[in-house]
């Protein structure tokens, strides 16, 4: 199969190059929209503590407050 250009020059393009790259971009494309999705979704789930929530535990330092955070600890290992 060949395809004729503008110049008047014929080149060979295979069909399963042409397949697999087009293939490859479509995957790609899919993966950062897939990403740009789910860090959406991470900005709506944050959850933020009042200072009131800290100033009944008196904390010392700012190790006092994250261990009053519910799953930090998961989080950091």
């Amino acid at each position: 199969m060949s395809f004729r250009l503008l110049g008047g020059s014929a080149r060979a393009f295979p069909p399963r190059t042409f397949t697999l790259t087009l293939a490859a971009t479509a995957l790609i494309l899919a993966s950062t929209a897939s990403a740009q999705d789910q860090a959406g979704a991470d900005i709506q789930s944050t959850v933020t503590y009042p200072a009131e929530f800290f100033a009944q535990y008196e904390p010392y330092s700012v190790n006092d407050m994250l261990n009053r955070i519910p799953g930090i600890s998961l989080a950091m290992g």
